[in-house]
């Protein structure tokens, strides 16, 4: 099974001058847990990624104004944990692992967002028929950070 097997496509992205309260409106409208970050309107290139934990960790709990504050100024940027389209499902779930994070973009060969795989998607599509490798995803994604929190 392929990653373009079970991800979802197309998926919504905010862009790096989307303030907080726009990206926190589209993870609430949309029920999801994160946004792939693109640089702008003209590109889907990844740059990065935003989380509902981000939002409330490093702007909201830092009393920051949501309206105020950019995507860019919270997001998680660098090295990121992705994925092809045409990737082994295993591939991108000992990314997840490894990297120890509940989704990863999927990306063309350009670097274009095309899709996220979750643990959900894995849970749903991959589970029944490996129920270990779902288990052992969400059992590295749970491992505490032993690293103390930033204040």
């Amino acid at each position: 099974m392929h990653v373009q097997d079970i991800m979802t496509s197309p998926v919504r992205t905010a862009r790096l001058t989307d303030t907080i309260a726009q990206a926190a409106q589209a993870l609430r409208d949309l029920d999801v847990g994160a946004l792939p970050v693109v640089a702008g309107d003209d590109t889907s290139v990844l740059v990065g990624i935003i989380t509902d934990r981000d939002i409330a960790v490093r702007c909201a709990a830092a009393g920051h104004d949501s309206r105020e504050c950019l995507v860019r100024d919270h997001m998680t940027g660098g090295e990121l944990a992705t994925a092809l389209p045409t990737d082994e499902v295993l591939y991108a779930a000992h990314r997840m692992q490894r990297a120890r994070v509940r989704r990863i973009p999927v990306l063309d060969a350009d670097r274009h967002v095309v899709g996220i795989v979750t643990q959900a998607d894995l849970a749903r599509d991959v589970g029944p028929a490996n129920p270990r490798l779902v288990d052992l995803v969400v059992e590295a994604v749970s491992r505490p950070n032993r690293t103390p929190a930033r204040r």
